[in-house]
């Protein structure tokens, strides 16, 4: 079985839907023969390392139907029984290409808010990360003759480095926290809260530092987090450089780590206590299992919601983590049992994937050209949008 991967690239090339690709794709080499390939204007430093990287089809939005001659010459040496692309807006241009009208294509939503239905992408199968997509897929009648699979499992155990590669030295006379987002707008609530929570903390014995590692996309962002975390007058370390582009593999920094989508997961497979941001709150909560399949829902993003009121409640589990020692081993084999259970990437997913495959090739091939062009026209414009910026 062969399985080309497809992801549009036209940024940096370092969130989680990258992450997501590189750890599944390594996951599937080991029951089918796979490749993967970038289309757009960027190369992504994450998939640069894969073994199973192909290389980058760059195209111009206006010139979008050279990508078709870079394809049929990558078909005659790998000729895909199925292509999986990483976002919807790839498989969208892939199917419009007629030289791979015949190909079986897919695609994986990974995570993020709710398409508008209007130009939500139509494929065969789609798979998704999360219940809050899930739901919204199923209710939707474009997707009545899609099957729509749900499979949140998408990590491997992070490599942390090892002690003599680390460039960044954990000092063992501070709890530590760990935030790891990229300083943008979109980020900036959320990495406010894990200043104001390490702010709330009160530990006789022990200092508690914050590390918030992540790529600069925002000057003015990045200085007022900075403004931000100097009246909390706590010890703060923004860690912007080369590193952010192993950024996981940084955690063995952490005691505690702040974190959204596959951010979370990657914590708590190393069984590291980890706290979600809340929807219209202050202040992060830690992640029990009272909580854990509410925040699940929405893939743990900023857009989480919590039943919680009292923030003195939050304030106090979080001092009994940096201050109780089997509070904090409990935290800590919850997240390593959940991790396990919930998103860790095992044989019984490979298998999934697997049946998948089997299934679109025996499929009748359908293109949805006429229900995709609207959708097709919304992200051929995104790609122009996007391209633009980046001259």
């Amino acid at each position: 079985m062969k399985i080309l991967f497809v992801i549009t690239g036209n940024g940096h090339g370092r969130g989680g839907h990258v992450n997501s690709l590189d750890h599944i794709s390594r996951a599937v080499a080991q029951k089918a023969d796979i490749k993967i390939v970038s289309i757009g204007l960027t190369e992504s430093p994450v998939l640069k390392e894969n073994p199973y990287y192909f290389g980058v089809f760059k195209f111009k939005w206006f010139s979008y139907f050279t990508l078709q001659k870079k394809f049929k010459e990558l078909f005659k040496t790998f000729n895909p029984d199925v292509i999986h692309c990483f976002d919807g807006s790839s498989a969208l241009l892939l199917m419009a290409l007629p030289g791979l009208f015949s190909k079986k294509v897919i695609y994986t939503k990974c995570g993020g808010p709710n398409e508008r239905k209007s130009i939500a992408q139509i494929t065969g199968d789609i798979v998704l990360f999360s219940q809050e997509n899930y739901d919204s897929y199923r209710s939707n009648n474009r997707f009545k003759y899609s099957d729509i699979h749900l499979i949140p499992n998408r990590v491997l155990k992070v490599d942390v480095f090892p002690e003599d590669e680390r460039e960044v030295i954990k000092d063992a006379n501070f709890f530590n926290f760990v935030r790891i987002a990229r300083i943008s707008k979109a980020y900036e609530n959320s990495i406010k809260q894990a200043i104001e929570l390490t702010s709330r903390i009160s530990s006789p014995g022990k200092k508690v530092k914050l590390y918030i590692i992540g790529v600069i996309q925002d000057e003015e962002i990045f200085n007022g987090l900075k403004e931000f975390a100097e009246t909390k007058k706590i010890e703060v370390e923004f860690v912007t450089n080369h590193l952010t582009n192993k950024a996981s593999r940084m955690l063995y920094l952490a005691d505690a780590v702040i974190g959204t989508g596959r951010g979370v997961m990657e914590a708590m497979t190393l069984g590291i206590p980890t706290f979600v941001p809340v929807n219209g709150r202050n202040l992060p909560e830690l992640l029990t299992s009272v909580n854990f399949h509410g925040f699940l829902s929405t893939n743990f993003s900023p857009r989480g919601t919590s039943l919680r009121r009292d923030e003195i409640e939050i304030v106090n589990e979080a001092n009994n983590l940096v201050n109780n020692k089997k509070y904090y081993k409990k935290a800590c084999d919850f997240s390593l049992n959940i991790a396990n259970k919930e998103f860790v990437f095992n044989e019984e997913v490979i298998l999934n994937y697997l049946s998948i495959y089997r299934n679109v090739m025996k499929k009748e091939n359908k293109l949805y050209i006429l229900k995709n062009i609207l959708p097709f026209i919304y992200y051929l414009n995104v790609f122009r949008r996007v391209q633009n910026r980046l001259k």
